[in-house]
């Protein structure tokens, strides 16, 4: 799976933890999944990224014939997380 290729859709976007968790989740549901970009960036090469300047979402990508699944998935994720 790659970003560039026209059969692969962005399905939202979320920070960076989120992003990786909703991506393994449609995972375990077999929904191939991807987080873009797949690193966090930090301004001054350090290791870690610094609040406030790191990009603020992480674009959830999957295949145009499961987008469906996937929304699906991604819904009822979003209840379970209100339900909390």
């Amino acid at each position: 799976m790659s970003g560039g290729d026209p059969h692969i859709v962005t399905l939202c976007s979320l920070p960076w933890e989120e992003a990786w968790r909703l991506a393994g989740r449609l995972g375990s549901e077999g929904v191939r999944a991807k987080v873009s970009p797949d690193y966090q960036f930090s301004p001054w090469g350090g290791a870690m990224p610094v609040p406030g300047l790191d990009r603020s979402s992480y674009d959830v990508l999957v295949e145009q014939d499961q987008l469906e699944e996937a929304r699906r998935v991604a819904a009822e994720v979003a209840r379970a997380a209100r339900n909390e």
